[in-house]
């Protein structure tokens, strides 16, 4: 027998899909993975724009790791950066998407305004406000000076730059809120119920401790002791009815 080989045709809404997809793609290719790769192979060259690159091998990063003073200056404000931003960032957007995860009135709006700084974080307009408000004269030492306070020097300090640059990082959170408000979207509501219902339960077993110097009442006692026996003695599999 021989087998028929199935050839897939595509329709019209897979090229459609192909379309969309296309400029992605091809940015991709150009704009990340082109020049990640090259550099990578100039990395082992001695290049020059006006010339041709001469392979040298392991010279560069010999001369990076031995001979260049800056080269660890940059490393230690890199991982600085990145414990600053990284977990301050989560914390942020978990702490947010809590907060935005109720049914309350007008949460649509206020989820879009706390996603709306993600979209604007990269632009040019966002990065002339950010220079006009923490420049030496700019907005923050302007409220400084009316509250009689000092000046602080929040681009021209070395370590103070640090720490309003990771600022700046940490507001741009809406991308992690919305995918942890997304998870806390998909967590059924039995969930929510069954952990309140603990947590009265146990505070009820709690005031029912012997430890208290008031003798507790019958009525937390009696509540208490159906969530221990829950707890403590399984299930039998069947049951006698009980007779009428």
């Amino acid at each position: 027998m021989t087998k028929q080989t199935k050839i897939k045709h595509y329709t019209k809404r897979d090229y459609a899909a192909f379309a969309y997809l296309a400029p992605w793609i091809i940015g991709m290719l150009v704009l990340q993975l082109y020049p990640f790769l090259s550099s990578l192979v100039y990395s082992f060259c001695n290049y020059k724009i006006t010339g041709t690159p001469s392979f040298t091998g392991l010279n560069n990063y010999i001369q990076l790791f031995t001979m260049d003073t800056e080269f660890w200056n940059s490393l230690k404000v890199t991982l600085a950066y990145t414990l600053y931003t990284v977990p301050g960032k989560l914390v942020m957007a978990l702490a947010v998407a809590v907060f935005l995860n109720r049914d309350i009135k007008g949460i649509n709006l206020i989820r879009t305004l706390y996603y709306i700084p993600s979209l604007f974080g990269g632009s040019v307009a966002v990065a002339l406000l950010w220079k006009i408000m923490f420049m030496d004269n700019g907005v923050i030492n302007a409220i400084l000076t009316t509250l009689h306070l000092p000046n602080v020097q929040w681009l021209g300090d070395p370590n103070q730059a640090l720490r309003t640059i990771c600022m700046m990082e940490i507001w741009q959170f809406g991308s992690s809120m919305v995918m942890f408000l997304a998870a806390l979207k998909n967590v059924p509501a039995d969930l929510y119920e069954a952990a309140r219902l603990t947590a009265q339960a146990r505070s009820r077993c709690s005031s029912a401790s012997p430890f208290r110097k008031s003798p507790p009442s019958s009525s937390s006692t009696l509540s208490c002791r159906p969530f221990r026996l829950c707890r403590t003695s399984p299930l039998p599999l069947s049951s006698p009815m009980a007779a009428p």
